[in-house]
């Protein structure tokens, strides 16, 4: 399960896209998220442990940071620190000296590389706020769409949120199998909305199914992994927001764009689904017979979860292999493309 659960991350969180299709705006996707992977992992471990590793923690809290230098919306990921130090929070609020000494850790390194980012900002944009998305010049028109009315946004940001939720995928007979489906949705904006082929929802893994039962799993989870459930709730609703983030102000619906949020739904289910292996098998301690045949619930719970696992790397793979004209294999590199559908058998098709 752990091996398969690494396996679905790195093909499921979108990193796939930024690998075969390596120009620059990639580059700042993919270092945000190796930024803000190494700083969760290093906060992880600096809490771990009843006395907090500052120096750990101090670390984590600067990768972080640099996250928000590298893409500025991972700045939502930063809401997951305190969620991950919540506990330790409670334990040593009424000690003021170890609280102040916690929240420098965290908060200096945020301080620095703020003022760095600012100072750079100015320097460029003679705006301490300014990012550079108003200069950019890209397919889509950027003050065209900051123009449209409240209710366009709105309706952008719902129709947008759908797609990147729910968009789903079509077979077809000949190799690699699946496809995106078309959204039909992009004339409706006239040019308001940039809109990609081949955005697949992040609820079309069935890897992230386990996430509908998440209120049972609230209900069953005990206080050693109360922390965990904190944290899949609060992965949740930052990948909300960088949905909502990245179709409200002028943004459209973009492959690349995935990768900032799908990891925020990709981790979560796993964990989801490991929960509710647990819950079945602490409440069911005894098999159950069936027609003279033993069943362990638990079991047949494992074996389903990691089914839909199995599939999401799959339906991932050949999605990978032609999923959308620019950023498929085929057309970065046929050679390997032929390759892979010779191995499976299909040369003939």
């Amino acid at each position: 399960m752990y091996a398969l659960g690494l396996l679905a991350v790195g093909m499921c969180s979108n990193l796939k896209f930024s690998v075969v299709n390596g120009s620059f705006y990639h580059a700042a996707g993919t270092s945000a998220m190796f930024f803000t992977a190494l700083g969760l992992w290093l906060i992880l471990g600096g809490a771990k442990n009843e006395k907090t590793n500052m120096l750990s923690l101090t670390a984590g809290a600067l990768c972080m940071a640099l996250a928000v230098g590298c893409r500025p919306n991972f700045l939502f990921a930063s809401f997951l620190v305190p969620v991950l130090l919540f506990e330790h929070i409670k334990e040593i609020w009424s000690d003021k000296r170890r609280a102040v000494r916690l929240f420098a850790c965290v908060a200096v390194p945020y301080i620095l590389v703020a003022c760095g980012l600012m100072w750079y900002n100015y320097i460029r944009f003679e705006s301490v706020f300014e990012f550079g998305a108003n200069y950019q010049i890209t397919v889509q028109n950027i003050m065209a769409a900051k123009s449209l009315n409240p209710l366009g946004k709105v309706t952008k940001t719902l129709i947008g949120s759908y797609i990147y939720l729910f968009n789903s995928f079509a077979t077809e007979a000949a190799f690699p199998f699946v496809r995106i489906a078309n959204s039909n949705v992009a004339a409706a904006f006239k040019g308001y909305m940039f809109i990609e082929r081949g955005v697949l929802g992040v609820f079309m893994l069935p890897l992230t199914w386990p996430l509908f039962g998440i209120g049972f799993v609230g209900k069953t989870i005990n206080k050693r992994s109360r922390t965990l459930f904190r944290l899949v709730i609060g992965m949740i609703c930052v990948g909300v927001a960088q949905i909502v983030f990245v179709l409200t102000p002028a943004a459209g619906i973009i492959m690349r764009y995935q990768l900032d949020f799908y990891w925020l739904f990709v981790m979560p289910g796993l964990v989801c689904g490991y929960f509710l292996y647990d819950a079945a098998a602490k409440r069911q301690r005894n098999t159950v017979i069936l027609q003279g045949v033993s069943l362990d619930f638990s079991r047949v719970v494992l074996k389903i979860i990691s089914a839909l696992i199995i599939l999401s790397i799959l339906l991932y793979f050949f999605l990978i292999l032609g999923s959308h004209a620019g950023y498929h294999i085929w057309t970065n590199n046929p050679h390997i493309f032929y390759y892979i559908q010779r191995l499976f058998g299909f040369n003939t098709w």
